[in-house]
């Protein structure tokens, strides 16, 4: 049976507009676009009953001006955020603790002892990178890793890596500017998207440009490959969301239903062909792939929707927007 429904709605998650969203495991992390610019943790529960509760407080996450992208490890515990202004920030979080609370007294019904298991909690921020206007789009690399991917002004996608070990890259695309940036499942590739609406397919491992397409006809403002790497999608200012092949760039279709610019993409590996998208007419929408169509809305947000994220098995999404919300839906 369907359970597509609103599991939460966090009124007030950030004092201000939220603009970025990444849901991994059970936690997601969330940016807001206020003067003095914070992240939130937030942990969310296993099995059929939802919850979603606040870690504590993420010490250093204040920024200059709005974060614009938050993003998780795929096989560790740290994330970053990027802000407005350039800023790249890492945090590398703890393990989790896990605590058995031990009964006083012998039980007669040999019941095993409760265990909690206490968040992780984020060290000292490392701050990655200060370039002005580099910070769109932050990435981690979906195959796992330490490598942080952002794009933004001059036309140049910075790799990063947070441990140090490795000095930083660069790759340049074909836009004078570009605000969205996409990794392939397998880490092989990425796609810049620039703000006079051309797509740039890049290499990463050859560090070489493989396409440059004119996407759309005006700015982009997300980009992701579908969950089995073999599609690329691009949404932006013009209202289209646009599916094409990653090997030759071909337009496989062009999807519409937001009724203003599309804000946000997502899609997971474990459901391949599900795409979401976050638009600023306030809506959440669900796409199947498979056959290029709209399946669902969502109407919660009370102004523009900013940021979507899907969790790793496809069955949930949370979103964000200027309403300065959180909110959660199911989706199977």
């Amino acid at each position: 049976m369907s359970k597509r429904c609103v599991l939460k709605v966090e009124k007030n998650a950030h004092e201000d507009a939220v603009w970025c969203v990444s849901w991994r495991v059970q936690r997601i992390i969330t940016g807001s676009a206020c003067a003095a610019s914070h992240i939130k943790a937030w942990n969310t529960s296993a099995g059929d009953m939802f919850s979603l509760t606040p870690s504590a407080p993420i010490d250093g996450s204040k920024f200059p001006l709005a974060i614009v992208s938050v993003s998780q490890q795929r096989d560790g515990p740290a994330f970053v955020a990027g802000s407005l202004d350039g800023t790249l920030v890492a945090y590398e979080t703890s393990p989790p603790v896990v605590v058995a609370l031990e009964p006083s007294a012998p039980r007669a019904d040999a019941t095993p002892a409760t265990t909690t298991v206490a968040a992780p909690t984020p060290s000292a921020p490392k701050v990655i990178s200060q370039e002005p206007g580099c910070a769109w789009g932050a990435t981690f690399n979906p195959a796992g890793g330490t490598i942080v991917a952002t794009t933004g002004q001059g036309g140049e996608v910075f790799l990063h890596d947070i441990s140090g070990t490795k000095k930083r890259e660069s790759l340049k695309t074909a836009s004078k500017c570009c605000s969205a940036l996409g990794w392939s499942p397998d880490g092989r590739i990425i796609a810049a998207g620039g703000m006079e609406g051309a797509t740039t397919v890049l290499d990463v491992a050859n560090k070489k440009r493989l396409l440059t397409i004119p996407a759309h006809a005006k700015a982009i403002r997300a980009v992701r490959f579908s969950g089995d790497g073999r599609l690329l999608i691009t949404a932006g200012d013009d209202g289209c969301i646009n599916v094409r092949d990653v090997e030759k760039g071909a337009l496989i279709a062009s999807i519409t239903g937001h009724e203003s610019w599309v804000c946000a993409l997502d899609t997971c590996v474990a459901s391949p062909r599900t795409l979401v998208s976050a638009g600023a007419d306030g809506t959440v929408r669900l796409w199947d792939l498979s056959i290029n169509a709209h399946v669902l809305t969502f109407s919660e947000h009370h102004g523009q929707c900013w940021g979507v994220a899907l969790n790793d098995d496809g069955s949930q999404i949370a979103s964000v927007g200027d309403d300065k919300s959180l909110i959660v839906y199911s989706i199977v």
